[in-house]
């Protein structure tokens, strides 16, 4: 039986990513914007927001490798079993794909998605590589 919390992201369309942090590695599906490691950079306009009218992932607007328990923090929420996406794959013609990639250990970011030039949402303390397709762990 396929699990309603994948079903919903999926409608939602909500984007997979795993982070990998201290050799662990968890999945995760967000909208496109939690992907985003430098908001401010992807979008400056974010800037001139007040803090009371909008909270942005916990006003974390960009992601350095030193942020690492914070941002695991945020996504918390957004934590998916692997084996629910492989078994949503599984009956589904259109399977999810890994999109992203964070590893907190390297600190290096992975893509494969195309729509966002990389170097436009990623801070310069991160390696960003944009694949073609991702491996699941």
């Amino acid at each position: 039986m396929i699990n309603s919390h994948i079903e919903n992201r999926v409608n939602n369309h909500y984007l997979l990513g795993a982070i990998k942090a201290n050799n662990d590695v968890r999945y995760y599906m967000a909208p496109i914007a939690w992907w985003i490691l430098d908001y401010p950079k992807y979008d400056p306009s974010i800037l001139n927001v007040k803090d009371s009218e909008f909270n942005f992932r916990e006003n974390l607007l960009v992601v350095r490798p030193s942020d690492k328990e914070h941002f695991l923090e945020v996504m918390q929420e957004d934590y998916v079993d692997i084996k629910d996406v492989l078994l949503y794959n599984s009956v589904h013609d259109t399977p999810i794909r890994l999109l992203f990639i964070i590893d907190f250990d390297r600190s290096e970011f992975y893509s494969s998605f195309y729509d966002i030039d990389i170097h436009e949402y990623i801070p310069d303390q991160w390696k960003g590589y944009l694949r073609e397709e991702l491996p699941f762990f």
